[in-house]
């Protein structure tokens, strides 16, 4: 366990640069505003109001750097972590918890040569912000480079990720999911039949975890997602129409953001696991939308692409509309009941 220091940036603030309305949600366009700064993405939230998050943006060097925004009475704190032994510029934030843990990865400069091909040495990390203690996430693969992305957290510590698992006599490497326990128990898990990527991407305070797999051959295949269950029951995740679903976030309710592709361009999505449904979701004149985490409120945050380049989203729903929903539902069930009503009385006349 190491301390994690952190950098004040009294330089850097948060730009709204854009607040648009489509339907029922509101988009907001955020951009990390300092010398230089561009292509600023938002990676995940957590549940306390307005949201904090964690978020990335790249320098005028190409430097990419991290920041938790910190809501507080006068806006966004940034603050920018420092790990011991990563290489520069390759700290990734993946997301936060309740408890202001984060997770991410990070190149650790031990990288090997495997036949002609150079790979990369990435581990995980885990890490309490405002000075906690830094926890490396590797997991327990026996074949070396170890390649370990910590990519969610909820609220009970249980982190969900990739690793590559590497064949020692072919040399080929092989991308599994795992479920590292707040014990620090590892679980390996893949899906699909060839099983030759597998992401785990997020995963909620019910032990329900979203990411996604490549289906079929090297060659040829597509990508899927999927959500599994806290009794390893796995469900495809599928946008009607794609040629590729990614799911990325899932929160409390079970509802599931991601992106899928339609052989143009990106799109973003949302899955209503009550009603089985996808919601199709743009920021309004981009061309191309990412959906990364969505929290309890419904709150929604990725990044979108247009002519300027790469810049943060958030979308926020109306408190009324879940209340909508809830109403509808109800109505329907009175109508349904007072219907059978009816009819069982015509019959006993």
């Amino acid at each position: 366990m190491k301390n994690i220091k952190f950098v004040f940036s009294p330089l850097l603030t948060l730009a709204v640069c854009s607040v648009s309305e489509a339907g029922t949600m509101t988009f907001t366009s955020i951009d990390v505003s300092g010398v230089g700064m561009h292509d600023t993405v938002i990676h995940g939230i957590d549940d306390s109001y307005p949201g904090d998050t964690v978020m990335s943006s790249v320098t005028g060097s190409g430097r990419r750097v991290n920041f938790e925004a910190v809501a507080g009475p006068t806006g966004y704190i940034f603050l920018d972590p420092y790990i011991p032994n990563a290489g520069l510029g390759t700290i990734e934030v993946h997301d936060i918890n309740n408890a202001h843990q984060i997770v991410g990865s990070y190149h650790d400069n031990q990288g090997q040569w495997i036949g002609n091909q150079y790979v990369e040495s990435d581990k995980g990390f885990l890490f309490q912000t405002l000075g906690g203690p830094f926890t490396k996430i590797e997991y327990p693969e026996p074949y070396f480079p170890r390649h370990t992305d910590a990519n969610g957290i909820n609220d009970r510590g249980q982190i969900v990720g990739d690793y590559t698992h590497w064949d020692e006599i072919s040399g080929v490497g092989q991308e599994r999911g795992f479920l590292r326990e707040a014990n620090g128990h590892y679980v390996d898990i893949a899906y699909g039949i060839t099983e030759i990527y597998t992401s785990l991407e997020g995963i909620n305070n019910s032990g329900q975890i979203v990411g996604h797999s490549w289906f079929g051959s090297v060659a040829h295949g597509y990508w899927g997602g999927f959500v599994r269950d806290a009794q390893s029951n796995f469900s495809g995740i599928y946008v009607p129409g794609s040629t590729a679903t990614w799911a990325n976030g899932i929160n409390d309710s079970g509802e599931i953001v991601g992106n899928y592709g339609d052989g143009i361009t990106t799109h973003g999505f949302l899955y209503d696991p009550y009603f089985d449904s996808y919601q199709t979701i743009d920021f309004p004149g981009a061309s191309g939308t990412h959906l990364a985490a969505i929290n309890n409120a419904g709150t929604m945050v990725g990044s979108y692409r247009d002519k300027n380049g790469v810049h943060g989203l958030v979308i926020t729903v109306p408190e009324s509309a879940p209340a909508a929903y809830f109403g509808i539902g109800f109505l329907m069930i009175y109508l349904r009941r007072a219907l059978q009503c009816a009819l069982c009385k015509k019959r006993s006349k």
